[in-house]
């Protein structure tokens, strides 16, 4: 308080409580338990506080309102600061007796003065701000709103120029200038300006005035001076000029009004006062007022007669003026508006009444129209002559109006110079040029046709004379600078005559017209198809009106009008199978009528579509126009019939959900871009889309919030031009011309065609005979020598040439040198490479074109039935680099140079013998390389060739000695035919390691079948002959002009080139069950193996080893690209087999595979990504994805008759389940009618391989779909989720479908690297979607739950009925929610195998199988106990059973106590349920517990306390207290949440630093004696009792409790023994409590025991209560039983000569003598120490005590023993001489 003082100026008792409680660290002052405030002596010191009652309580006044008190106070003493008279005025405002009772410390009354100006100051300052703020927002508002009315009355109300284009200050300077200007004849002139110049300083103000401008009606000056002069006629001249007299004196002081306007009203009043002397009026306003009556015909009625009951007007003018205020009305008049017209009516003519209107001198009262509604029934003809007028009935938007009249104007304006006058024209005067305007009268019937045709009628005129005279009154539009013009307005007269002629048709009759709407295509406007307007509408009428009154002939015509108006026709008998149909023939028009007939027919709204069907038939076409886009290698389009079908399809049609729903996230799915610079499929629809169709998906971007679609560009204001539109325009065109797009109704079918091999008849062979051309030996003798000459042999040259001719010859042996070294490893390949060259030799035609090896051990013989060599075939072979035989145009196109010259791996002299050439190569053993092209003619061969008759040319190899050949020749196979152009038979006689060349012979021959569709190869040996049939498929490609300018360089020309396939086919049931090995790839001749089951032949480039292809060649790559196209071709091949080996059986072909088995083989050979070189990854991912556009897989089909049929349909229609326990609970039907999908047939699904089966399209059994399925269930025909709609049956099989589906999917996805996280994502993704189902049947309930409904409860599985539980446990238990018996049981009984996993995913949802008491207390106790809301709920039996669980097995809650002290719920003795932390209650143990110091003694009729209820001992005595220990047990467990037999105590530890630190506790005054005994920092265990302090405070607060406060004392003293431990606080040292030991260090008071010290609660007399100190214990055997108050100085402790003790009576206390106190504490050995040590009182008394004993002595003997104890004293207090003198 000292710190207060210094600090604070301004304070209230009210306000120093919450200052103390910051100080201290508590929340509220009473946390501190220093006592009541206003008892304590140094705040009633500092506030000078005295309350005049006990127990006053503290006024509620904070410093605020002091000075708020203050303020007001100066305000109304007028500045005088008389302070006394403040605190009285406080005094009396707050009902007190003195000024000491308020409370109110106020160290400087000047400071108050100084705060209260400063607050006033600034609260001026701060309303100004808020008002000023206030009224620029209003001013901002009214300003915005009368823009906006601005704008919409613009062309609605006729304003003048009065106010057109004026600001606020504009108006009212204009009218303040008018007021000064014509109102000068009013006495209220200068009041009116007064007013203007006000309203004109206020902006609010102004903007007001705009507003009610706007609304009103602004007339000319001119007009309404008239008006004023009448009204003044009838106003009290003297009370007026009173008014104006007090407004004149008012003027001077107003400090709104400029020295400029000053003036001004200087001059009005002077002009006044001269007008009121004179009795004079300016000569002008009469001349207004003539004016005023000829231009206006209202104001022309003559002025009403205040004296008359009826006021006689002209009846046709007040008609003609009621026309003008109606016309402006576009809907009919409301009550309110009309009731305004009339009040209005009564106001321009000064009457009470509108019933008070006179018409003629004839007019009675009972024929007087009472009110404006029967005038106006009336007079309807006077009134509203033309029937224009709304309040008739002739409701015709203004904005139509305001068409037609622009359209008259504009009609009018073009064929001004082109009118005919005449007696009969109609002039017409236009505002907007001044023009007089004369219209024929026959042209104004045209006119009024124009008029017809446009808008359907003449929109309520009568005629069109009408509507040119309102066109004129309309000129305030400013018609001549429209922007829009009609199109009739750009035709003469003469063509808008003939505008409503009716063509000739050839169809007049409706029976015809009617056949004619019939044959309306699909999703095509009726409107638009028919040309309604022109061809039919004149005859028939309107159109929709003609097909209703032929609704029988047309029956079968289905129409949709859509929002924009249009009539598309619609298939009337679709269905979804034909809506896919005409999707895969690419009808995409007629398409999309089949989806709005289905939604039309079958489903009403397109909230009932069934979403999952059409997403599967969308994602179906989506996948056959990818394949097509593969196919054709235009990925634009396929967006384009996407485009197409989102064109046709009505707007809100797609955008409720469609578009999202079955195109937009199956376009994603399917044309899934990635990458870099890859545009996405919503993107490409937008760059194809016209400027037309641009707008259509505009609207869907941005009703669906498509960002593709929204054309930001054009609302951002970029540069959108007309160039930029015919471009887009252009190059829209030019892809559609490129690819060829063909849409609407117009399809040709994309049909894989494939290119068949040549026929057994070899077309392909030029028709030679042999020898047809015969060569001499003497003419190939000379063409070899010439040759010879070129490398400089017997050429005759001299040294110089010689030498030049052996330089070349060097350089070129270099060359050769490199070619011998790109030969290849392998010197077998020289025989593939001869086999080539033969297949490209010519054949005579009438033979089978045949080569033939004949070998021995000393050369090989090469002979072939070709035509032969001519010149140029020799010299291209001595050369290189050079071919003759036009090989490369189609076909092989192999190396330059390399070919023949592989012999020379094998043999160092090779032979030719052809027609007349015999000639040989010699590199002489290999070491000259100019051997392998400088020839050497042979005179002679050394062994007998073959008779060139049937061998044309033979080449015989001399084999070199280290050759080993059999192995090469040994691996030949009669698959090298199966892709050579010419060659059909190959024959190899004899070994090459054998002598003889007739050991062995082995005849390879090719046969073609069905057109080549079918190739036969036929092995012959001595021994036997092998057939073998294979599918061969080939495709000629033509070869793109980039890739033959890059094949320049390293090929001759090529033009096209042909890709194959081949399947082998022999025995084709035992290849279903055992597939073919690996084939190898072919380059024409076989290379090795890539993985493939199948032969895949192209002209790859491949290196001189002829091992493999090269991987990085572009023109290997072009073809890797183009052979996708082969798979699909062979799949239609394969369609056909069966059909083809039928046709066959006569081969021994088999005939009777089914078209599934043929399709089985042809997906069991596409190979997998494991099986494959990585190289033709890419060629099987494309090819697969053309495939599944047009696979087509067998299902199985009820056609409705119970007859089962194969109907083939496509593999994204089919989903993949092996699993016959899952076909068996979810069957087909179901997939069908939810999903509009099939299950894989079963011997596909057992057979191919399953990703095989997924990349081809077909779908596995998803989560989602399963689902989706449940949803859909319940949406269908709205069922409920309960028991009654869905069976325990049916529940079980989703459960059984979902944990399969979760099961399989855990499977795949182990089977992936490091899918670990990723796996555990996806399955928590399924669990939250599967809690969020309603599926899950609970025990006794009727309806099904989700897991997300009971996400904070627990359900169990259905408790065993073995299991054994405890009494309290069981309670709970049966509490919850329990999962269906019947459930549980159903699938353990039908279902055994899939039960254990059934129970694991249902425990993963959240559903506990064997509970235990800590989990269940996690989930559903704890919650539970935290909300209210939900225990509160419970039953008794429920809660009273919770901490008796919890005590059955307190061992496992050692670690949860601290929490159920504060949440523990305890039922009380009352009834109710209580939560332990409940403020303000504290509940008590009761005898019943085993209590002993049970509070149930103190039970108080003004005091309650909360005891807990005996229920749960009395509930539970038979299961848990079957002793007093057990009871004892559940006490001390109680004790331990908090619940105790005794007040509660609390018990804390402070620690302190230092004893310093105790400064500013309830222990202070201990510092001088602790600091002596203490220097270490220490902790106090305290104890402290809150609720003893609130049971004091409330028995001080209401009616003192005597009865309640003597049971405490005496309970207080009943158990003192076991409380006063209580009453001591322990210091603990620091290094104590580090050691653990804790022996406290010295006692001091507690909390709880300076609380009972300071309290008042110690009954006395009068009843009431005092604080123990204040209180003294008398002696019972005293007279009154009373004590009495005395200083320590008036008393010592005992009187052990009993003299004094005769006369220890009040009496003696006057006499200032002492009095002995022994007996009042009863000998009390511990009072006895206690006064001695603390109040430092003598133990006997004193010589000074005995000497005034003296006078009252009466007895001798008393006297004596008195004198005798002076004496003894006075030697002991060696007193001797004092007393000597003394007596």
């Amino acid at each position: 308080m000292q710190i207060f003082e210094q600090v604070f100026m301004l304070c209230t008792l009210h306000d120093i409580g919450s200052i103390l409680a910051r100080f201290l660290k508590v929340d509220t002052y009473e946390d501190a338990l220093l006592g009541p405030l206003n008892e304590n002596p140094d705040v009633k010191r500092v506030f000078c506080y005295e309350p005049t009652r006990r127990h006053q309580p503290i006024p509620l006044m904070t410093s605020g309102d002091v000075i708020s008190f203050f303020i007001d106070f100066r305000e109304n003493s007028k500045g005088n600061d008389v302070i006394g008279d403040f605190l009285d005025s406080l005094v009396n405002d707050y009902q007190l007796r003195t000024r000491k009772e308020l409370g109110l410390y106020c160290k400087s009354f000047p400071y108050l003065i100084e705060v209260s100006g400063l607050v006033k100051r600034n609260s001026r300052w701060y309303i100004k701000e808020i008002q000023t703020a206030a009224v620029e927002e209003l001013i901002s508002t009214i300003e915005e709103r009368l823009s906006k009315l601005k704008q919409e009355m613009r062309d609605e109300l006729e304003l003048s120029t009065y106010n057109k284009k004026k600001s606020p200050i504009a108006v009212f300077n204009h009218l303040a200038s008018a007021v000064e200007k014509y109102l000068s004849f009013i006495p209220e002139q200068t009041f009116t300006y007064a007013t203007l110049i006000h309203l004109r300083q206020n902006e609010l103000l102004q903007w007001l005035l705009n507003i009610s401008i706007y609304l009103g009606s602004i007339q000319k000056p001119e007009t309404f001076v008239a008006e004023l002069q009448r009204i003044l006629g009838h106003q009290n001249h003297h009370a007026r000029q009173q008014i104006l007299t007090q407004f004149y004196q008012s003027l001077p002081s107003d400090p709104d009004i400029s020295e400029r306007d000053h003036q001004r009203l200087d001059a009005m009043i002077q002009q006044q006062q001269n007008y009121s002397t004179y009795g004079q009026y300016p000569s002008a306003i009469n001349d207004w007022s003539h004016s005023v009556t000829n231009t206006s015909g209202a104001n022309a009625l003559p002025p009403a007669n205040p004296n008359r009951k009826k006021l006689t007007v002209d009846l046709k003018q007040l008609c003609s003026y009621l026309f003008e205020i109606l016309i402006n009305y576009e809907n009919a008049p409301t009550v309110k508006q009309l009731l305004q017209i009339e009040n209005h009516l009564c106001t321009k003519y000064s009457l009470d009444s509108f019933a008070e209107l006179k018409f003629d001198a004839s007019d009675d009262d009972d024929d007087t129209d009472t009110n404006i509604v029967s005038f106006l029934n009336t007079h309807q003809k006077l009134i509203d002559p033309n029937a224009e007028l709304s309040v008739y009935g002739h409701n015709v938007p203004i904005t139509d109006r305001r068409d037609l009249f622009e359209f008259t104007n504009q009609l009018i304006e073009s064929n001004s110079d082109k009118q005919h006058i005449s007696s009969q024209s109609v002039e017409l005067h236009m505002g907007s040029n001044n023009e007089d305007i004369q219209i024929n009268a026959d042209r104004l019937s045209i006119l009024e046709k124009a008029i017809v045709h446009k808008f359907g009628g003449l929109l309520g005129f009568r005629s069109g004379r009408n509507i040119l005279r309102n066109t004129k009154q309309s000129s305030h539009l400013n018609m001549t600078c429209s922007i829009i013009r009609f199109e009739e307005s750009l035709l003469d007269f003469n063509h808008l005559d003939r505008i409503d002629t009716c063509p000739l048709m050839p169809t007049t009759d409706e029976n015809q017209l009617c056949k004619f709407i019939l044959q309306c295509p699909i999703m095509t406007n009726l409107y638009c198809w028919l040309q309604w307007t022109y061809f039919f509408e004149p005859k028939y009428g309107n159109m929709k009106s003609f097909i209703r009154k032929h609704m029988y002939s047309l029956q079968h015509l289905l129409l949709l009008e859509t929002s924009s108006y249009e009539l598309l026709r619609l298939p009337s008998d679709a269905t979804l199978k034909s809506f896919e149909e005409e999707l895969n023939a690419l009808r995409v028009r007629s398409a999309v009528g089949h989806l709005c007939a289905l939604i039309t027919c079958e489903y009403g709204v397109t909230a009932r579509v069934p979403l999952n069907v059409y997403r599967t038939s969308m994602r179906t076409w989506f996948i056959h126009l990818q394949s097509l886009s593969m196919t054709s290698g235009n990925s634009r389009q396929p967006m384009q019939y996407v485009l197409d079908f989102l064109t046709y399809l009505p707007i809100l049609i797609g955008q409720a959900r469609l578009i999202q729903e079955i195109i937009l996230v199956l376009l994603d799915d399917v044309f899934r871009s990635s990458g870099p610079g890859t545009v996405s499929a919503r993107k490409k629809i937008w760059e194809l889309a016209d400027e037309k169709k641009k707008n259509k998906l505009e609207i869907w971007g941005h009703t669906l919030d498509i960002e593709d679609w929204k054309n930001n560009k054009k609302w951002l204001e970029q540069d959108y031009s007309i160039e930029e539109h015919q471009e887009s325009a252009l190059e829209s065109n030019i892809v559609t011309s490129n690819n060829s797009i063909i849409q609407d109704n117009t399809h040709v079918p994309i049909v894989l065609t494939p290119v068949l091999p040549p026929s057994q008849s070899h077309s392909n062979t030029p028709e030679v005979k042999k020898n047809e051309s015969n060569i001499s030996n003497q003419s190939g003798f000379e063409h070899i020598e010439s040759i010879r000459r070129g490398f400089g042999i017997d050429s005759g040259l001299d040294s110089g040439g010689q030498s030049i001719v052996k330089n070349y010859q060097g350089k070129l042996e270099r060359s050769l040198q490199k070619l011998s070294n790109d030969l290849y490893s392998e010197k077998g390949h020289f025989v593939l490479e001869l086999i080539q060259n033969a297949d490209d030799n010519q054949y005579p035609s009438d033979c089978l074109p045949t080569l033939r090896f004949v070998l021995s051990d000393k050369r090989i013989l090469i002979c072939n039935n070709e035509i032969g060599f001519e010149r140029n075939n020799v010299e291209a072979i001595c050369d290189v680099g050079t071919s003759t035989k036009g090989k490369h145009k189609q076909g092989y196109a192999g190396h330059k140079g390399i070919g023949f010259k592989s012999v020379f791996m094998v043999s160092n002299r090779p032979e030719i013998h052809s027609r007349g050439y015999h000639f040989c190569f010699d590199t002489v053993d290999g070491t000259e390389q100019i051997g392998y092209i400088r020839p050497i003619w042979l005179n002679k061969c050394e062994e007998e060739l073959p008779s060139a008759n049937e061998w044309t040319t033979c080449i015989r190899l001399p084999i070199q000695r280290s050759c080993r050949l059999q192995e090469d020749f040994d691996n030949i196979q009669a698959k090298l035919l199966l892709f050579l152009n010419r060659l059909r038979r190959i024959e190899i006689v004899g070994q090459p390691m054998s002598s003889s060349d007739s050991d062995q012979i082995r005849i390879f021959t090719r046969i073609d079948h069905a057109d080549g569709k079918i190739i036969e190869l036929q092995e012959k040996t001595v021994k036997e002959t092998v057939k073998t049939f294979w599918l061969v498929v080939k495709k000629v490609l033509q070869v793109p002009e980039d890739i033959k300018e890059k094949l320049r360089e390293v090929k001759c020309e090529v033009h096209s080139t042909t890709i194959a396939i081949a399947y082998p086919i022999s025995n084709l049931q035992k290849l279903i069950q055992q597939l073919p090995s690996a084939q190898p790839l072919f380059a024409y001749l076989p290379l090795r193996s890539y993985g493939f089951r199948f032969i895949l032949q192209a002209d790859f480039e491949v290196p001189a080893t002829r091992q493999e292809i090269f991987h990085d060649n572009f023109w290997n790559e072009w073809l890797k690209s183009e052979m996708v196209q082969l798979l699909p071709l062979a799949y239609e091949h394969f369609k056909n087999l069966p059909e083809l080996l039928t046709s066959l059986s006569a081969l021994g072909m088999s005939s009777s595979l089914t078209a599934t088995q043929v399709l089985v083989y042809f997906l069991k050979l596409i190979p997998t990504r494991n099986e494959l070189d990585p190289y033709f990854n890419s060629f099987v991912d494309k090819s697969m994805k053309i495939l599944m556009g047009i696979i087509k897989l067998p299902v199985a089909q009820d056609d409705g008759n119970g007859q089962v049929h194969t109907e083939w349909v496509q593999a994204s229609q089919c989903v993949h389940v092996k699993d016959q326990f899952i076909r068996k609970i979810l069957p087909q039907e179901l997939l069908l009618s939810h999903f509009n999908l099939y299950y894989v047939p079963e011997q596909l699904a057992s057979e191919c391989s399953e990703r095989t089966l997924l990349r081809l399209g077909c779908a596995s059994l998803q989560f989602s779909s399963i689902i989706r399925l449940i949803k859909e269930l319940y949406k269908q025909d709205e069922q409920t989720h309960s028991t009654k709609t869905s069976s325990i049956e049916q529940i079980a099989k989703w459960l059984l479908c979902i944990d399969y589906i979760i099961e399989q999917q855990q499977q795949e996805n182990g089977q992936l690297r490091d899918s670990g996280t990723h796996s555990e994502e996806i399955e928590a993704s399924k669990l939250r979607e599967l809690k969020q189902l309603k599926i899950f049947p609970l025990s006794g309930h009727s309806q099904l739950v989700s897991m997300d409904e009971y996400k904070d409860r627990v359900i169990l599985f259905p408790l065993p009925k073995t299991a054994q539980y405890k009494k309290s446990f069981k309670i709970i238990l049966n509490d919850l929610p329990r999962l269906d018996e019947r459930l549980i049981e159903y699938i353990e009984d039908k279902f055994p195998r899939r039960y254990d996993s059934i129970v694991c995913l249902l425990k993963k949802l959240g559903i506990i199988d064997k509970p235990k008491i800590m989990d269940i207390y996690r989930i559903h106790m704890q919650p539970i106990l935290w909300d209210k809301s939900r225990w509160s709920t419970l039953s008794d039996l429920v809660l009273v059973a919770f901490p008796l669980c919890i005590y059955a097995y307190l061992d496992q809650f050692e670690n949860e106590l601290e929490q159920l002290r504060k949440c523990m719920v305890i039922k009380t003795r009352s009834g109710q349920f209580v939560r332990l932390d409940t403020p303000g209650i504290i509940i008590h143990l009761t005898s019943a517990y085993g209590c002993t110091r049970s509070l149930e003694s103190l039970i108080s009729p003004k005091h309650e306390f909360t005891f807990i209820s005996d229920d749960y001992i009395n509930n539970y005595r038979t299961e848990l207290f079957h002793s007093n220990d057990d009871v004892r047990g559940f006490a001390r467990f109680l004790e331990n949440l908090g619940i105790t037999e005794f007040l509660q105590i609390g018990i804390s530890e402070t620690h302190f630093i230092n004893v310093d630190s105790l400064q500013n506790t309830q222990w202070n005054y201990l510092i001088p004696e602790l600091n002596e005994m203490i220097h270490q920092p220490f902790i106090i265990e305290d104890c402290s009792c809150n609720e003893f302090n609130t049971l004091i405070v409330s028995c001080n607060n209401i009616a003192v409790d005597i009865d309640l406060c003597t049971k405490l004392l005496i309970y207080l003293d009943r158990h003192h023994a076991t409380l006063s431990q209580l009453y001591t606080a322990s210091i603990i040292l620091m290094d104590q409590v580090k050691s653990g030991r804790r022996r406290p260090k010295k006692g001091i008071p507690s909390t709880f025991y300076l609380s009972l010290r300071q309290h008042a609660w110690i009954p006395i007399e009068g009843d009431e209560l005092a604080k123990p100190d204040d209180v003294y214990c008398l002696h019972p055997k005293t007279n009154n039983g009373r004590g009495y108050f005395v200083f320590p100085h008036q008393v010592y402790w005992q009187d052990s000569t009993s003299l004094l003790s005769l006369f220890d009576d009040i009496s003696l206390l006057n006499l200032n003598r002492r009095i002995s106190i022994k007996r009042y504490y009863d000998n009390d050995i511990r009072f006895q120490r206690f006064f001695l040590q603390e109040f430092q009182i003598t133990f006997e008394p004193t010589i000074d005590d005995y000497f005034p004993l003296l006078a009252q002595i009466l007895s001798i003997n008393d006297t004596w023993r008195l004198i005798e104890v002076i004496m003894g004293l006075s030697f002991q207090q060696n007193r001797q001489i004092e007393i000597k003198g003394t007596l």
